[in-house]
Parts: structure tokens; C-alpha cells; sequence
């Protein structure tokens, strides 16, 4: 659909007659009784096969506030693959693109994460999220964003204060180790992503960005700690750039 380059949408039964019909002179309601009655090959809601339109910017909702442009792109390896598909299903009906070139990279590991990967976005001034399944926790947070917010190294730096085995851990990490969450605790963590998402393409940093919120196996989310600039830490430089 479109031009230079255009955006590529999977094709369903019924979707084409489903386009023609987004004259915007209908509501959802009159969408959905239409489909009912002249398209009978869509054999979806009209909300779900409009989901991926809305999210690509291709449809708009006037019905609803339009929203800066904000992309999302999902990182995560084997075991937080469930997560990430939660994640993805809660931005892609909130409007919101997930995809390549993205403004904010969520990165969701199962056990730490390799910290050369997220120096690198430090580098290359990415924003991204961190998200880590460890035991039957899902730990969300620092959002990092270069130059604004701490990183992670600078969290690790300031862990070594206090912990001397840190700094020999954290070049091991990066493997995947899978972790037993629960499924509705995985669910709310992944509402906790959404929020975050939703906050930034409202224009704003969340609130508290450089603090962790945890959702345990009561499923209630607690919020630990803000993280701070470390004066030996790389990207205190960004902020000064």
C-alpha cells in the first residue's frame, strides 16, 4: 500500500473489500455490520484485521486522539519469545508500529543481557528498555535514552560498589537461560511495556524512567530503586555532547 517505498500488509480473505470500504464515512459499528453483510470471506472482527493498518499508520481512527509517530522494535531471544509476542499483540491494537528502524528498541532476555549489545546502543544513541526474565520475575527497566537518561552501565558500576563479584559476572552474560514465569504475571509485565511505549508517543518520558519496576509471583508490580549518572561511565558524555 502507498509509494516510496510503501508498506507491505499481509493479505486475508475479505481484506480488499474491507479496504474499499474505509470511505470514512463509517464507524467501527458500521464496518463490522458491512462485513457481515457484503463481505463474508472476512471471517475476523473488523478491529483485528484493521489492527495491523492502524499500527502502520495506513488507517487512522479519528475517533480516537492521534498519536506522534512512534516505532517499536522487539529484541529478544528464545525463552522471552512468549513475552515478546504479548508485547507486540498490546502496541499493535494501542497504534502502535513495531517494526525495523525503530525510535525505542525493547530488549527482552531471559537471564541478563549481553552488555556489549547495550553499549552499543549507547553508542549509537538507541533508546531501548530492558526487560529480563530472572526466576519467576520480570524486572522492566532502566528506559535508556543516550544522553537523557543513565544506562545500564552505569547501574553495574554503581552494583560494583557494593558487591565485588559483580564486574566478574557481568562479562557472562548473554546466554539465554530459561526462567519459569507465569503466564499472568508475563501478561502484566507486558502491560508495563505498553505504558512505557505509550507514554513516549504521547511526547514525554515516563515518569521515573531510570527506575525498576518488578512484577512477582503476586503479580502486584513494585518499584525498586532510581538508577543515577556514574561518573566513570561512558555516557555521561552523551549528556555533555
Amino acid at each position: 500500500m502507498g509509494t516510496n517505498p510503501g508498506v507491505v500488509i499481509r493479505d486475508r480473505p475479505g481484506l480488499y473489500p474491507l479496504l474499499l470500504s474505509l470511505d470514512g464515512t463509517r464507524d467501527l459499528d458500521a464496518l463490522r455490520r458491512r462485513a457481515r453483510s457484503a463481505i463474508p470471506d472476512l471471517t475476523v472482527d473488523v478491529a483485528e484485521a484493521l489492527a495491523p493498518l492502524i499500527a502502520a499508520g495506513l488507517v487512522v481512527d479519528t475517533g480516537r486522539p492521534v498519536r506522534p509517530t512512534l516505532r517499536v522494535d522487539l529484541a529478544h531471544d528464545g525463552p522471552s519469545s512468549s513475552l515478546a509476542r504479548t508485547v507486540n499483540s498490546l502496541l499493535t491494537h494501542a497504534g502502535i508500529a513495531v517494526g525495523p528502524d525503530p525510535d525505542l528498541v525493547v530488549l527482552l532476555s531471559s537471564g541478563e543481557p549481553d552488555r556489549a549489545a547495550l553499549a552499543d546502543a549507547v553508542r549509537c544513541r538507541v533508546s531501548h528498555l530492558l526487560v529480563v526474565m530472572e526466576g519467576d520475575l520480570v524486572r522492566i527497566g532502566p528506559l535508556v535514552v543516550p544522553g537523557r537518561t543513565p544506562c545500564v552501565g552505569c547501574t553495574d558500576l554503581h552494583r560494583a560498589t557494593w558487591d565485588p563479584a559483580w564486574p566478574v559476572l557481568v562479562p557472562q552474560f548473554g546466554r539465554a537461560i530459561p526462567h519459569d514465569v507465569s503466564v499472568l504475571a508475563q501478561h502484566i509485565a507486558a502491560t508495563e511495556i505498553a505504558a512505557v511505549c505509550l507514554e513516549l508517543a504521547d511526547g514525554a518520558l515516563p515518569h521515573r524512567p531510570s527506575c525498576i519496576r518488578i512484577v512477582g509471583l503476586d503479580r502486584r508490580v513494585r518499584v525498586d530503586g532510581q538508577a543515577a549518572f556514574h561518573p566513570r561511565c561512558a555516557c555521561s558524555l552523551l549528556s555533555a555532547a
